[in-house]
C-alpha cells in the first residue's frame, strides 16, 4: 500500500534542508521556496521600514543638513511649512509603521493560530495606508524633483495600492479568503517598489554621473541648500544674482546632474535626474513579477494511495491454468 506524503514529511535532501525546515515550518512555511521569497520581499520591506524609523525625528535626521542619512540635499525646502510639512509627516507616520506591520500579516502561523490579531492588525494597516496615501498626494508636487513624470508615477502607484487593498476588503467581506490574499500582495508588491526605485535611480545616477544632464532648480532652493551662503551660490551660480537682489525671486538656473559632484545642488540634480524613469522601471517590474506569482498554477495534489493488490507470479499463472483446464 502506498501513501501519499506533504512536502513537510518527505526526507530532507540534505542537511541544509533539514536545518531550513526547522526555521520555516515553525513559522507555517510548508515549501522552501515560498520562505526564500517571504524572506527576500517581506524581510526587504521590513529592513527598510526599520531603516527609516529614525525620520520620526523629522527635524533631527529627516531635515537636519548635518545627518548623515538625512533626506536629498533641497529635498526639505518645500517641507519647512504648509501642506508640503503636514504631507510629508502624514507620509511617514502612515506607510513606516504601515510597512512594517504588513509584513506580519504573511506569516502563515499568525493568520491560522492569531486570526484576532491578523484581522485587527490588517484594519490598523489600511488605516495606516489611507494617510500614509493622502501624504502622498500632497507631496507629490515636490518630492524627488515634483516633475510631471514623478507626479504620475506616484499617483499611479498610489492609486494602484489604494485599489488594491480595496478589493482585498471587499474579497474578504465576501469570504473569498484567496481571492484576498492576493490582492493584499497585490498591494504590498506595489507598495514595495519604492525599494526598488531606490536601486534603481542610484545606479542610474551613477551612470549618468559623467553625462551631460542638467535639472532646473530655483535659486530660492539652491539658496537652502547651501545654507543661505550667498557668495558660495554666486560663486557657483552667478545667474542667480536676481534672485539675491530681489528683483526676481522666482528665479531658477540650470544645475548639473551628477552625483560625483563635490557640490550639494549637483549631487541632488543627480538624483532628481533619474529618479521619475526608475520609478516607473520599478513599478512595472513590481507588477509584472506579482502578477506571474498569483498566476502560477498550483502544484498538482499528490495521487491517492493505491488500492491493495493481490500479486500473482505469472509461473504461478500458468501452473494454476493448466490445472482448470485439465
Amino acid at each position: 500500500m502506498s501513501t501519499a506524503s506533504s512536502p513537510c514529511s518527505k526526507p530532507p535532501a540534505n542537511g541544509f534542508v533539514a536545518l531550513a525546515r526547522k526555521v520555516y515550518n515553525p513559522i507555517g512555511f510548508k515549501k522552501g521556496y515560498n520562505f526564500t521569497l517571504f524572506v527576500i520581499t517581506a524581510g526587504g520591506m521590513m529592513g527598510f521600514t526599520l531603516a527609516r524609523m529614525m525620520y520620526f525625528n523629522f527635524n533631527g535626521v529627516f531635515c537636519n543638513p548635518a545627518h548623515d542619512s538625512r533626506a536629498l540635499p533641497g529635498e526639505c525646502y518645500y517641507f519647512q511649512k504648509g501642506t508640503a510639512r503636514i504631507g510629508i509627516i502624514m507620509h511617514l507616520a502612515g506607510v513606516i509603521p504601515a510597512g512594517f506591520l504588513a509584513c506580519l500579516q504573511f506569516v502563515p502561523v499568525i493568520r491560522r493560530k492569531a486570526i484576532l490579531f491578523h484581522r485587527l492588525n490588517g484594519y490598523l494597516i489600511v488605516l495606516l495606508s489611507i494617510v500614509g496615501i493622502i501624504g502622498v498626494f500632497l507631496i507629490a508636487r515636490r518630492t524627488f524633483g515634483g516633475g510631471v513624470s514623478m507626479q504620475t508615477v506616484s499617483g499611479t502607484a498610489s492609486l494602484m495600492f489604494l485599489g488594491a487593498l480595496a478589493l482585498a476588503i471587499y474579497n474578504i467581506k465576501k469570504l473569498q479568503i484567496e481571492q484576498h490574499r492576493a490582492w493584499m500582495l497585490r498591494a504590498w508588491v506595489y507598495a514595495g517598489f519604492i525599494i526598488t526605485m531606490r536601486i534603481i535611480g542610484y545606479l542610474a545616477a551613477m551612470i549618468t554621473a559623467e553625462s551631460n544632464y542638467y535639472q532646473v532648480k530655483q535659486c530660492a532652493m539652491v539658496d537652502f541648500i547651501f545654507r543661505h551662503d550667498q557668495n558660495k551660490v554666486l560663486g557657483f551660480y552667478p545667474g542667480c544674482d536676481g534672485y539675491y537682489s530681489g528683483e526676481n525671486p522666482g528665479l531658477s538656473v540650470l544645475v548639473h546632474a551628477s552625483i560625483t559632484a563635490h557640490q550639494p545642488a549637483e549631487i541632488s540634480a543627480g538624483f532628481t535626474a533619474v529618479f521619475d524613469s526608475g520609478s516607473w522601471l520599478a513599478l512595472v517590474i513590481h507588477a509584472i513579477l506579482v502578477e506571474i506569482y498569483v498566476c502560477l498554477p498550483p502544484p498538482p495534489p499528490p495521487p491517492p494511495p493505491s488500492p491493495p493488490s493481490f500479486f500473482l507470479p505469472s509461473s504461478l499463472f500458468f501452473f494454476f491454468s493448466f490445472f482448470v483446464f485439465l
